[in-house]
């Protein structure tokens, strides 16, 4: 298929990924980093739209390469979508997302459908999301993207990944549509007893949360690295036992 794809070009057809660099924007992860997150995605939710049944949003968590959700076509190539996934735990600590944008090797000239932008959102429910981060470039390429998520991104239940302008017509309608073979999303779920130092920690806090509701990821970090209470405890014990000679447990 890849083979006609001069023979379009030559009749004004247009891909997205002529002649741009195939190299995404944003680096993978490096290796400390990856060890220190686990993938937070639990199940899609819901997509602004759906091309076809067996296109679903839920395709986005599938490890199959011939697995993809689809937009509905669209006139203009300004038209935006969106994809809401459930995490593990309404305590997730979102650090950076990674897609694949689809790439359909079955139609003429192999197109990947890329949205020219995306941002993100997150928050306790559907309904009740921080406003969207600034828009990050997408590359046109079906290589593997990672979005680094801002430290004002709260904490929160649901992911919402806004989809920003569509790039690529597909041959057979002429219209313009978005195509995402995967989504993950890495961090971390905070243990239930970060719970209260978190609520003492924003008490003495006089900025806003970026929603009702909402924990700023950036609040969870600096807690998470602060000794709770037990360890600051138990690490003056052993300062104790230790200036005195004796053992120390």
């Amino acid at each position: 298929m890849r083979a006609f794809r001069q023979v379009l070009l030559a009749r004004g057809f247009q891909f997205c990924d002529e002649g741009e660099p195939e190299a995404p924007v944003f680096p993978l992860p490096t290796l400390q980093v990856q060890q220190d997150t686990e993938p937070l995605i639990l199940e899609g939710v819901e997509a602004s739209s759906t091309d076809a049944p067996q296109q679903a949003i839920g395709c986005t968590l599938e490890d199959d390469p011939h697995s993809f959700w689809s937009s509905t076509g669209s006139q203009s190539p300004e038209a935006c979508e969106y994809l809401l996934y459930k995490l593990k735990s309404p305590l997730c600590l979102l650090r950076n997302v990674q897609l694949v944008v689809f790439r359909a090797h079955y139609q003429f000239g192999e197109p990947v459908y890329p949205p020219a932008f995306v941002s993100f959102q997150a928050g306790p429910a559907p309904w009740n999301l921080a406003p969207p981060t600034l828009k990050f470039p997408v590359a046109a390429t079906d290589a593997v993207q990672c979005f680094p998520l801002p430290a004002d991104l709260p904490l929160g239940r649901y992911l919402r990944i806004n989809l920003h302008g569509k790039r690529q017509r597909q041959l057979e309608d002429m219209q313009w549509y978005h195509a995402i073979q995967r989504v993950e999303a890495f961090g971390q779920v905070l243990p239930a007893s970060a719970v209260v130092r978190l609520r003492a920690s924003i008490a003495q806090r006089p900025l806003p949360a970026p929603a009702p509701g909402a924990v700023p990821s950036y609040i969870a970090a600096e807690v998470l690295r602060q000794p709770s209470a037990a360890e600051r405890g138990n690490g003056q014990a052993a300062a104790t036992a230790a200036a005195a000679g004796g053992p120390t447990r």
